[in-house]
């Protein structure tokens, strides 16, 4: 810092952003390295999802981060990390090691495929693989994918369609309909420098996504299309969905319109979209924000039938009656709902203006009338209300877009050490650390 930027650290405070689930060892860690290294007077703490939803110019979020080890999901209310939330119940390891994994799988099996056995490639070209040619399929395409897998019979003979490289149709048979586009892609190995060019289908190119983020299972299996759900950890959608159904109502109806999806891979193209159309499918499946619903619904994913669906997430319809028992009386009938009250025409307005300024120097008898004329003024200068239940996904600049934006104002954050209280804690054999911290 002081060679290549020409800074003095010791006259700068420093910004720390910590993830919710960063171990308290490891910040003290980072704490001494920072104090005895660059020599700051005082470094202040925030958390990275606060920070993220800062930057996006909010103050109430829920903050996918997709990271590389771990995906975790952490609601946001009036930039206070709801801490009840974040651990077990919003955090999967669907991330982009298993996402650079499954593009091995494939590639490998293509160059199997090719008559090329035996070739190992390079983790650095793989992860620009990822990051430039791997893509998401939209959720309408998937959608009837999973409906023919449902209708179709594994043990008999798989759907017509392009199999998975360098697998055999007839043993281990896929149902992903590969287009005639492909791209000449050059695959470097750790045996030879160099690259070795094989056509890719471009719908194969969105496979790894689809297995690592999408599929009830990341195992092996699951590129043939088969496996047993994983119970432990959840699809992203899914992680999502019940995030949100364990929120409380308030902190849910102001997450709900504000998803930030942050991350090296969320940067893949159609991933947030994809994430937010199967969230709005879910929702539809389940009936809303019904617990039980929920709950059944997931019991019949794990036993591999296809989930109730709930038509305009209403009440399920009861199940007819036996053939032995009395039919039921019909219903009663419906009565018309009363006709929208509609805003009084301009004489009335004129009228209640009128009497307002003849009376309004009565104290005792206007009351009534300047209610009314209130009331007349906020229907014509009415706000359009944003519809409960919008989901919609806002775009973040990321979290040290956000320090910088906090650290430029002068915000207090969760604490703030001092070097010298710090330094002689640590050596009188404490932690040096704040007690909310710990």
């Amino acid at each position: 810092m002081d060679r290549y930027l020409l800074v003095d650290s010791k006259t700068k405070k420093v910004v720390l952003p910590l993830p919710p689930l960063l171990p308290t060892i490891l910040i003290k860690t980072i704490t001494n390295t920072i104090f005895t290294q660059f020599h700051p007077p005082t470094i202040t703490y925030f958390s990275a999802p606060v920070l993220c939803t800062v930057s996006a110019g909010l103050r109430s979020a829920l903050v996918i981060d997709i990271g590389w080890h771990e995906t975790v999901i952490t609601p946001i209310y009036e930039l206070r990390v709801i801490g009840g939330l974040v651990g077990a119940a919003g955090r999967t390891k669907r991330a982009g090691k298993i996402l650079r994994k499954k593009t091995v799988e494939i590639l490998e099996n293509m160059l199997v495929e090719k008559g090329i056995e035996g070739k190992k490639l390079k983790e650095n070209h793989v992860e620009e693989l990822v990051q430039r040619v791997v893509w998401c399929e939209g959720y309408e395409v998937r959608k009837r994918e999973r409906e023919l897998r449902r209708k179709t019979d594994r043990s008999k003979s798989p759907t017509p369609g392009i199999s998975l490289p360098g697998i055999s149709a007839s043993t281990k048979p896929t149902f992903s309909t590969a287009g005639p586009a492909t791209m000449l892609i050059p695959l470097i190995t750790t045996d030879s420098h160099k690259p070795l060019s094989i056509n890719v289908p471009l719908s194969t190119l969105s496979l790894p996504v689809e297995h690592a983020f999408f599929e009830a299972t990341t195992s092996s299996e699951s590129l043939y299309g088969g496996g047993e759900p994983d119970q432990d950890e959840l699809p992203l959608p899914q992680l999502l969905y019940s995030s949100l159904l364990a929120c409380h109502i308030d902190v849910r109806a102001a997450c709900l319109s504000r998803i930030v999806i942050v991350g090296g891979p969320s940067n893949i193209a159609g991933l947030k979209k994809r994430i937010l159309d199967e969230l709005r499918a879910l929702i539809a499946e389940n009936g809303g924000w019904n617990t039980v619903k929920a709950a059944q619904n997931t019991r019949a994913r794990k036993k591999g039938a296809s989930p109730i669906v709930v038509e305009g997430g209403g009440e399920r319809p009861p199940p007819p009656p036996p053939k032995d028992s009395v039919p039921p009386p019909p219903p009663p009938p419906k009565f018309p709902d009363k006709p929208l009250k509609t805003f009084p025409p301009e004489s009335v307005k004129e009228d209640v203006k009128e009497e307002y300024a003849e009376e309004h120097t009565n104290i005792f008898g206007s009351h009534d009338r300047i209610r009314r004329y209130k009331e007349l003024e906020e229907r014509e200068n009415a706000k359009p209300i944003q519809p409960p239940g919008l989901i919609r996904g806002v775009k973040s600049l990321g979290t040290w877009a956000g320090g910088s934006v906090v650290a430029g104002a002068r915000v207090k954050g969760i604490c703030e050490v001092e070097r010298e209280k710090f330094l002689s804690a640590v050596a009188s054999g404490g932690m040096g650390l704040p007690s909310n911290m710990l």
